[in-house]
């Protein structure tokens, strides 16, 4: 395909294109930086031998293994990433999470180096021999005093200029095609959209309804009426983590006397506890169910008799568990002093739509009181804070933004965090943007609050003041260009992911 090879060769020749984009290049793609959000103990980062790497793949995009072997391209992320951290500043063996952070980066930018290199050849894109020989010469593997050195070439074994040549390659390959891909074209007219949009700002007052404000007498109605989750029982319990015939050997010796239930608990549990001979207290029922596969089975274990010991029971985590029943089970006790605490607890869990719910309730009668009246009458008359907001733009997400600053500003939420949703709930920009100054919008929820506010103004700020969109625009629609297709990669049902299981397999061989 000429326009994609020998025409793009000529063209790297010449002095590069405005519009070029240089986030890929030879040896590197920058990609955004993933948050890790699991962790696992390794007590250092240090490579896994070549002798056991071959047999380790981590995944899979399509039907191409990542895989992680001596000097391939997850050797050097690994080596790349690491340099960062170390040229950084960080001690990446005193932190025992580096490892993992390492591994887990350099696995996934592989897997999208990996599938942007099927992308661009399944569209035609390619490099001639004449400029990968060229960027050859221009490896640093080669480099001598600051030119290219024969003796070095000449020197190095075949697989290693093989392996060279072939990253080179793909690398210029993966370029053209995301330079293609990311040559976003501006219209000024768009920026000038843009712009107008961003120079309205509008400020709000608002008054929150939090979660934790739904009264203690709705709670001890709904357990009135709901009284099957606050059943409680005193249990002991084992959690083994073994076998299932070697539960059911443990049972059937707690059964027969052989064993003492406090004294097994210390020897086989593996729960938190363990250490008081399995003795857990009284426990509500809603906070057991979670622990149980089958539910018939834990309203069994409510049927029983002080004393009894349970069969063996499959938990919902894999392990096995096998109880005994201290106290039998007692109904609902709305004296108890854990009482309230607990249908809090519960109703946090399991029935946030019921609170949320009467929230809304309440506050659609305050927002009916205020237009009566008016809306400072009604905040007073319900010992609530007034907050207002500084003026601020629609910018849906802030999406534009870039990494360090606004283009067009956003909502400031340091003394206003009940509003740290508002950015991406459409109901309540929707509101915001199409109700006339000095109108109350609909109360609405945001994350733990319901929130009743009303459009304080409008101002229009001068032009001037988002000059940045000029320089920035083109820079932050390629960054959300690149980071859906990061995410779309990463997700995608071509992409297998057996990271978290090679891995601990590949550094528990090289412990």
């Amino acid at each position: 395909m000429k326009s994609t090879t020998d025409t793009q060769d000529q063209n790297n020749k010449s002095k590069p294109k405005k519009n070029s984009n240089t986030l890929v290049y030879v040896g590197t793609i920058v990609i955004l930086v993933l948050t890790i959000i699991a962790f696992v103990l390794i007590p250092s980062v240090s490579a896994p031998s070549s002798g056991n790497s071959s047999n380790f793949t981590f995944g899979y995009w399509k039907n191409k293994p990542i895989q992680y072997a001596y000097q391939n391209a997850f050797f050097n992320e690994v080596a790349r990433i690491k340099q960062y951290y170390e040229q950084s500043g960080y001690n990446i063996n005193s932190n025992p999470y580096f490892s993992f952070q390492i591994y887990n980066q350099a696995y996934q930018n592989v897997v999208v180096m990996t599938a942007l290199q099927e992308m661009a050849e399944s569209y035609g894109f390619s490099a001639s021999k004449d400029y990968i020989n060229k960027k050859v010469t221009e490896s640093s593997v080669f480099q001598e005093n600051g030119k290219f050195s024969m003796r070095l070439y000449q020197n190095s074994s075949y697989a290693t200029k093989l392996a060279i040549y072939k990253e080179i390659e793909e690398n210029i390959v993966r370029s053209r095609f995301l330079n293609t891909l990311f040559a976003v074209q501006n219209s000024s007219k768009e920026i000038e959209f843009i712009k107008k949009m961003g120079q309205k700002n509008r400020e709000i007052e608002y008054v929150s309804l939090p979660l934790s404000s739904y009264p203690d007498s709705e709670k001890l109605a709904f357990a009135a009426t709901h009284p099957e989750p606050f059943r409680k029982i005193k249990l002991s319990r084992i959690t083994f983590s073994g076998s299932e015939s070697e539960a059911k050997n443990i049972a059937a010796q707690l059964e027969s006397g052989k064993l003492d239930f406090a004294q097994a608990a210390k020897q086989y549990s593996v729960d938190a506890y363990k250490e008081s001979g399995g003795a857990m207290g009284w426990k509500y029922y809603w906070e057991l169910r979670a622990d149980f596969k089958e539910i018939k089975q834990l309203d069994e274990l409510f049927t029983f008799k002080a004393g009894t010991i349970s069969s063996v029971i499959p938990s919902s985590t894999g392990t096995f568990l096998i109880f005994k029943v201290e106290e039998e089970m007692q109904n609902t006790d709305p004296s108890a002093p854990d009482f309230i605490k607990s249908i809090t607890d519960y109703m946090n869990s399991y029935e946030r739509g019921t609170m949320e719910t009467w929230l809304l309730n309440k506050a659609k009668l305050l927002v009916q009181n205020a237009v009566e009246g008016s809306f400072e009458k009604m905040a007073k008359a319900e010992n609530l804070t007034i907050k207002q907001t500084k003026p601020f733009p629609l910018n849906y997400g802030n999406a534009l933004n870039t990494q360090y600053f606004p283009l067009l500003g956003t909502i400031d939420t340091t003394d206003t965090p009940e509003l740290a949703q508002a950015e991406t709930n459409e109901q309540f920009l929707l509101q915001v943007w199409s109700i006339a100054p000095g109108t109350l919008g609909e109360p609405i929820l945001l994350g733990n609050n319901v929130i009743i506010f009303r459009v304080k103004a409008e101002t229009i700020q001068e032009a001037d003041a988002l000059a940045m969109l000029d320089t920035f625009y083109s820079s932050v629609i390629q960054q959300s260009i690149q980071t859906d297709l990061i995410n779309w990669i990463l997700s995608s049902p071509n992409h297998k992911n057996n990271f978290y299981k090679t891995y601990t397999k590949l550094f528990k061989l090289n412990s």
